[in-house]
């Protein structure tokens, strides 16, 4: 009778053990899922040791839980999220080596730490001990050769921890290790974006400095221009003035000599005309065949150059520097832009006869067409 009393205890107390098992493991699962979700859907990493505190602490009993990340400038390690019992000086942001790096402690698995207070005191008098910390476990974040940071539990009780926590502890490391590395690249290429930006402005202040520049220059040409047509026609008027008619001799001869050099312009202020296309630099004017063009400054001076070479190749850096400037001989693009709004202009005049062909490797002329045939 007793016998069968005892078997039938020792099936119920089997059976009621069996499920519990069952129901913690459930839990188990269900806590590493959670984890799981909440890696996958936040981007805030503390929102996500948050939401794995809670469900570490389903699963592993603690008072105080740390998430360190780790530097890859240094040995040290800086705590990033505190949860439970408060400890002066140990709170988020304090860096340090690893504190189990210098300890002689045997450790279950590799880059794992799991100590009691039975097996003597680690720091007495440290604030650690003072809060009345007697257990500590700690695995790595990802690789124990290389880890990210470090996950450690800590407990008021004595050999709170076993061979089981280990094993729930690293499965939560394996969840969180992927979020904390993804935050990191986040972190350095925010950095790098950062940086970018402040290159770009740098360099935006430097064109608009240099365009500036280009404004001024380009004003005192202008002004220089305008003085010296200004003086060849005062010049000239007093040069009539000064020439009597039918008067004869050396000091008239050199006055009219004077006034025919007034009133020719100089070579670079001649007009230009190719293939119907007329230029005139002094006006700024380009004409078919009478009719005017409506080009920009940079298409002007462009085609007054291509006109100017007479069919003869001009290299693309000797554009670019009498065109846009010495600073700009490298920026090629700029002239494969203009050439093309060039080339469609002149398409829609069918009266001039040229076209803007291409030299390979080398440049670019402007060459008469047939009678007739489209630029």
């Amino acid at each position: 009778m007793a016998q069968r009393v005892a078997d039938q205890i020792s099936g119920v107390l089997a059976n009621s053990l069996l499920q519990e098992r069952t129901r913690r493991e459930a839990e188990e699962r269900a806590a590493l899922a959670e984890i799981g979700r909440a890696v996958n859907a936040e981007l805030d990493l503390h929102a996500v040791f948050e939401t794995m505190a809670n469900a570490v602490g389903v699963m592993v009993p603690y008072d105080r839980l740390t998430v360190t990340s780790s530097s890859a400038e240094s040995n040290e390690v800086e705590t990033v999220f505190v949860d439970g019992i408060d400890v002066p000086g140990f709170g988020v942001g304090r860096t340090a080596e690893p504190a189990a790096s210098s300890l002689e402690i045997e450790r279950p698995r590799e880059g794992v730490t799991l100590w009691s207070a039975g097996m003597g005191e680690i720091a007495d008098g440290s604030p650690i001990a003072e809060a009345g910390l007697r257990s500590w476990l700690e695995v790595p974040l990802g690789n124990p050769d290389d880890p990210v940071g470090y996950l450690s539990l800590r407990s008021r009780d004595e050999e709170a921890y076993t061979e089981e926590h280990v094993d729930l502890l690293l499965a939560v490391s394996a969840q969180v290790s992927p979020a904390i590395r993804v935050a990191r690249l986040l972190g350095e290429l925010r950095t790098r974006m950062n940086e970018l930006g402040a290159l770009n402005q740098s360099f935006q202040k430097q064109l608009s400095e240099r365009e500036e520049i280009r404004k001024q220059f380009q004003g005192l040409l202008d002004s220089v221009e305008q003085i010296s047509q200004r003086s060849n026609e005062i010049l000239s008027r007093a040069t009539e003035r000064m020439l009597p008619e039918g008067r004869e001799g050396p000091g008239i001869e050199a006055l009219r000599m004077a006034r025919d050099r007034a009133a020719d312009p100089l070579p670079s202020e001649r007009a230009v005309a190719m293939g119907g296309l007329v230029m005139d630099p002094r006006a700024r004017t380009a004409t078919a065949a009478g009719t005017p063009m409506s080009l920009s400054p940079r298409e002007y001076a462009l085609l007054l150059e291509l006109v100017r070479a007479g069919g003869s190749v001009v290299e693309r850096t000797r554009l670019l520097r009498l065109v846009w400037g010495n600073q700009y001989w490298s920026e090629t693009r700029y002239l494969t832009v203009y050439v093309a709004r060039l080339r469609s202009k002149l398409r829609k005049h069918p009266v001039v006869r040229c076209t803007i062909e291409t030299v390979r490797g080398v440049g670019y002329r402007l060459s008469e067409t047939a009678e007739g045939t489209p630029a």
